[in-house]
């Protein structure tokens, strides 16, 4: 009896591992999800990678509501400025579609190299 079983071409892309560096990426999609340790919402940004040897490559990056502080360098890449210091509100739904610089590490997981989005800037 067959068994299905598919890989998309994302699937294959986001299985490359990428060596580490600055890299120009376009905010392919932003979601939300629950954390699975407790009731915390946890934004997942999707950024797909322009251009070399890497184009069209997704790699992620989480930030959870529990430490929004994570994600200033990202908003402040988005936004192209600094964050107010007293504070700010920003739409990540507005970020898809934006380009910016992204700084992608690399990080062993259960045995496994994974791409990781560790920093941003904005792209000049």
């Amino acid at each position: 009896m067959p068994i299905p079983f598919g890989v998309s071409k994302d699937d294959i892309l986001r299985s490359k591992v990428i060596t580490p560096g600055w890299y120009v990426a376009v905010v392919k999609s932003v979601n939300t999800k629950a954390a699975k340790t407790d009731s915390s919402m946890n934004v997942i940004f999707t950024f797909r990678l322009i251009g070399g040897s890497y184009d069209g490559t997704p790699v992620d990056a989480l930030f959870s509501e529990k430490a929004p502080g994570f994600a200033v360098p990202l908003m402040e890449a988005l936004l192209k400025r600094k964050v107010n210091p007293e504070g700010e509100q920003f739409d990540f739904e507005k970020a898809v579609g934006q380009e910016l610089l992204v700084y992608i590490k690399n990080e062993e997981y259960q045995g496994r190299m994974l791409n990781k989005a560790a920093d941003f800037k904005p792209k000049v």
